[in-house]
């Protein structure tokens, strides 16, 4: 006969291996969405930060035309490169206004390398008119043209508009977007983005 108290066993403590495993899965599962949507988040927040970084440039350059009383040109070489180049109509208002558009905005600074300025932004993209803006004295644009510049980051499904309008000068940022199944984009600036 056995005795009664070596009969009965100790339940066991701890989880078992397989409770274990699933455990760690479920919580992989959920690390890699929570990962994936930070990278596109992290990616909407650098395009935007590029859009406000280049509307503010487009502003600098705007109120510097308007204070300088010169007309001032915004060139763009690719890849995200803005450069302000002084516009005279004479050579006399040429000597007499040297570099005074170019030098009155960002403590004395004529260009904009977005690429640069918006830290691992190596993907990104801008598309700009194949012209310069001209802004007047009057913070007007010049060549009755609105300019509309495209920002996106490789890998992002965000873009952004950045648009000068003509005559008037006004700056507008909005978000791009694709109607239906076409190829056509166009921007919104209605909604505040």
């Amino acid at each position: 006969m056995v005795p009664l108290a070596a009969s009965r066993q100790r339940p066991a403590l701890g989880f078992s291996l397989v409770e274990l495993m699933i455990t760690v899965a479920i919580i992989g599962l959920f690390s890699a969405v929570v990962v994936g949507s930070m990278a596109e988040t992290r990616r909407r927040a650098t395009t935007r930060l590029a859009a406000q970084e280049l509307l503010g440039y487009l502003d600098a350059v705007r109120r510097s035309a308007m204070a300088s009383a010169l007309e001032c040109r915004v060139s763009y070489t690719a890849p995200a490169n803005f450069s302000v180049i002084e516009h005279h109509t004479s050579t006399t208002a040429g000597q007499l206004g040297l570099d005074r558009c170019a030098r009155a905005f960002n403590g004395g600074s004529d260009g904009l390398n977005l690429a640069q300025s918006i830290a691992s932004a190596t993907s990104l993209h801008v598309v700009a008119p194949g012209s310069d803006l001209l802004l007047t004295p009057l913070g007007t644009v010049a060549n009755n043209q609105t300019m509309i510049y495209y920002i996106s980051i490789e890998g992002s499904s965000l873009e952004r508009c950045i648009a000068v309008l003509a005559p008037v000068g006004f700056i507008r940022s909005g978000q791009r977007f694709y109607a239906g199944d076409s190829n056509t984009a166009d921007c919104d600036y209605v909604a505040g983005y």
